[in-house]
């Protein structure tokens, strides 16, 4: 309990700080009112954007559904989107108020996670002075009979970038995400190998205080620890996830892999919900699902500008759907019917596509954005198809990138043995590898006789 307090004291303290920074010209007495009116929004908005949300919650029981609820929609949804769209509508524009919501209550409201099969430690920054160690911050999420990868390198890993217009959020807010992540990509069922799969979820820097390119920094040095640590050939055992900024993050990492050419791309990337049109406050779906989502056009302008800062680039130009897609590796990318980004993620995927990449591009019927984080309250057929996806995809894209690279690698094998992976990798299994005409399922499929 006094961790929160202190918390939201700073966080109130930096709010006030950046109130000046924003009217420097000010006197002491507009100052001190701007701090109690930041106080009165961070710590009263909330609540009653709570309670405004709970009473329409209990007039939907009452018989004032809205008439377009999707049927896919469960009453624990409802009320869990009901909450979301009262905070959106009545929180302060101020990145550190949100803070107070995203990052210190959230992880606390987490429902129930996969703590009998996946282990979360943290991983801490390596010393500037030091040459050895992870140089960023962040999560690792990894199955409970595998080593520690803080300490032992995983076989396969999975480089999670988590959402949150760029601003908010944290790996804790998303272990919903990742450490499903970890169980469905090192299900048998969904084509794992004994050696599962570990996730790390980068802890990056954020604006308004370090606006772009920071984040993508970090998530580039962390991208290039992991090629570094995990050994040679890594990048075939590497796939990138993200979702919402950090399904944009992710295709903004890869396209400056190619502008760097010591930099090889990773096995696959997963985009859930994907912020990838940073300009986009117009396309259909905004329109169509206003009175659905929890996203509304203002808040998403007043975060893609805090990205972007003062002296960076166009919104247009920070945005991954503008970029130059040729040469990247599969996609899976997943977006919600009733979510506001719905029409520009179709867009990329279509950009995606005419590029020449393979993308599997998945409408989820009836779904807000972001949709896989409400995986408690929805029907667990929902969450395993969708996880199970994400599995089978991540499986898969490391298979295909095995059999495309394994001459290369069967010429540099270790006589130690530390590539059984690739020396156990027959010819034959190159029939499993993803291709734009076959599904996700069929490339599990043993090659027929």
């Amino acid at each position: 309990m006094t961790h929160s307090y202190h918390g939201i004291s700073n966080t109130l303290n930096v709010a006030a700080m950046e109130l000046d920074e924003q009217h420097p010209q000010r006197t002491p007495q507009q100052q001190q009112r701007s701090c109690i009116e930041t106080f009165v929004k961070c710590t009263c908005v909330l609540p009653c954007a709570f309670l405004l949300a709970l009473l329409q919650t209990c007039c939907s029981c009452i018989g004032f559904v809205p008439k377009n609820r999707p049927p896919e929609w469960t009453t624990g949804f409802s009320m869990a989107i009901a909450i979301m769209r009262a905070v959106t509508h009545n929180v302060v524009r101020n990145i550190t108020c949100m803070r107070l919501f995203t990052d210190i209550r959230v992880p606390t409201w987490l429902p129930s996670l996969p703590n009998e099969s996946v282990r979360v430690v943290h991983q801490k920054a390596a010393s500037v002075t030091s040459n050895d160690g992870c140089p960023v911050t962040g999560e690792w999420s990894y199955p409970k009979d595998l080593p520690d990868p803080r300490t032992t390198p995983p076989r396969r890993s999975i480089l999670y970038i988590h959402g949150g217009a760029f601003a908010l959020c944290n790996p804790r807010t998303h272990r919903g995400i990742t450490m499903r992540l970890v169980e469905a990509s090192s299900n048998r069922s969904n084509g794992s190998d004994e050696d599962g799969v570990a996730v790390f979820s980068l802890d990056y820097r954020r604006p308004p205080q370090h606006p772009h390119p920071a984040p993508i920094e970090d998530c580039l040095v962390a991208y290039t620890w992991l090629l570094r640590y995990m050994g040679d050939g890594a990048e075939d055992r590497i796939v990138l996830a993200g979702d919402s900024a950090g399904g944009a993050m992710v295709v903004l990492m890869m396209t400056e892999m190619k502008r760097d050419a010591g930099l090889p791309l990773p096995a696959g990337a997963i985009m859930l919900s994907p912020w990838v049109d940073l300009e986009d406050t117009s396309l259909p779906s905004w329109d169509e699902n206003k009175d659905l989502d929890y996203l509304l056009p203002d808040l998403t302008d007043f975060c893609a500008r805090a990205f972007v800062g003062n002296d960076g680039p166009s919104l247009y130009t920070a945005s991954a759907t503008n970029q130059d897609l040729t040469g990247l590796p599969p996609l899976l990318i997943m977006v919600g019917e009733k979510e506001v980004f719905r029409d520009q993620t179709v867009v990329f995927s279509d950009k995606a596509k005419a590029a020449g990449i393979s993308v599997e591009l998945t409408v989820e019927p009836g779904m807000v954005h972001v949709f896989p984080t409400f995986a408690d309250i929805l029907p667990t057929s929902f969450t395993t198809k969708w996880y199970g996806q994400m599995g089978v995809f991540v499986n898969n894209a490391s298979i295909s990138q095995q059999c495309q690279t394994y001459p290369i690698r069967e010429a540099s094998l270790s006589p130690t043995g530390d590539h059984k992976m690739f020396t156990e990798l027959r010819s034959d299994d190159c029939s499993r590898s993803i291709s734009p005409s076959s599904s996700l399922g069929e490339a599990l499929l043993p090659k027929g006789p």
